[in-house]
């Protein structure tokens, strides 16, 4: 018996540290990691955070980066300690109103407005409703009182005030195609003193533009009537010509141009059936129209000569430069 005690005392020992072992496992699995609450859009816990001891060796199974995380509602977070899984809570709530800032909006008489034209740096972590107080009838030019309201799935609310701006504007801005970017800033400012184009514009077609313009600090949207209403501009190249009368092919109306300026495709074509076989000097009249029925027209001399060759269209000597 006195060999068995020391025996029973060690067996003892050892189950009692074992039930230790066991109790602070338990412990610590049960008590290691705690449930977190947090605001809506405040920044998101720590691994550490979770932990009600410091130092314990739980690892965070879940990406505390995950956007997820940090939505209105209750969420799941899992630990492990020694391969042993552990689970707690974040939970998330919203119990601040709305937070952003207003800018006062400025549009066409008749056009439609909505809170976004008045919102500015919003703020808000859950579903909101938004709510536009306008006075009753905002249609003449004037200023008005706006009132802009938002409420948040959690009930809370808030609202802030700022001002309309309602122009009386032209629904469309005709232009000339083809003008520089000085004139159409000066076309602008006849239609509507005091605007500017928000961004440079071209003019080179002919259509409609849909573009921007800053009155009074505020961006609007406006039509560009794009037309063509000028008549073709064109260079002879050379005013007095000669051609033989034997020439195999006759030449064609554009021949006698050098150079065609307008802002749509322009036909040419002679007034009148042009005589290239009678000898003689004699007017040709060449027709230029555009796309948009603009006409004009060029004059030039001709000489037919009495030959067979030559078919070519020359100056006469006397037009040629004289070189000294």
């Amino acid at each position: 018996t006195a060999v068995k005690r020391p025996v029973r005392i060690a067996l003892a020992a050892c189950g009692i540290l074992l039930l230790l072992f066991l109790a602070a496992g338990v412990i610590i699995l049960s008590c290691g990691v705690r449930p977190l609450s947090m605001e809506a859009g405040d920044a998101m816990p720590q691994e550490k955070d979770f932990l009600r001891v410091p130092g314990w060796l739980f690892s965070c199974k879940t990406d505390l980066r995950d956007a997820s995380l940090t939505t209105v509602g209750e969420h799941t977070v899992e630990f492990s300690f020694m391969g042993i899984p552990r689970r707690t809570t974040l939970s998330v709530a919203d119990t601040t109103p709305p937070r952003f800032s207003v800018k006062n909006h400025g549009v066409r008489a008749g056009d439609t407005v909505s809170f976004e034209d008045f919102v500015t740096d919003l703020q808000e972590y859950s579903a909101y409703t938004p709510e536009l107080l306008l006075p009753g009838n905002i249609d003449a030019p004037g200023e008005y009182p706006v009132t802009v309201r938002l409420t948040d799935a959690a009930g809370n609310q808030s609202e802030k005030n700022a001002s309309l701006f309602v122009f009386d504007l032209p629904q469309s801005v005709v232009l000339e195609a083809g003008i520089d970017a000085l004139l159409c800033e000066k076309l602008l400012q006849n239609a509507v003193p005091g605007a500017t184009f928000a961004e440079d514009v071209n003019v080179s077609r002919v259509g409609e533009i849909r573009t921007d313009i800053l009155l009074d600090g505020f961006r609007i949207p406006i039509r560009l009537d794009v037309r063509d209403t000028e008549a073709p501009v064109a260079l002879a190249r050379m005013h007095h010509f000669k051609i033989s009368s034997g020439a195999e092919t006759e030449p064609q109306p554009a021949d006698f141009l050098a150079e065609i300026s307008d802002a749509s495709e322009v036909r040419v074509s002679y007034e009148g059936t042009p005589d290239f076989r009678t000898p003689g000097t004699r007017k040709l009249v060449l027709i230029l129209q555009d796309a948009w029925g603009n006409v004009s027209r060029v004059e030039c001399m001709i000489t037919v000569t009495d030959g067979e060759t030559d078919a070519t269209l020359t100056p006469k000597e006397s037009d040629l430069p004289v070189i000294s």
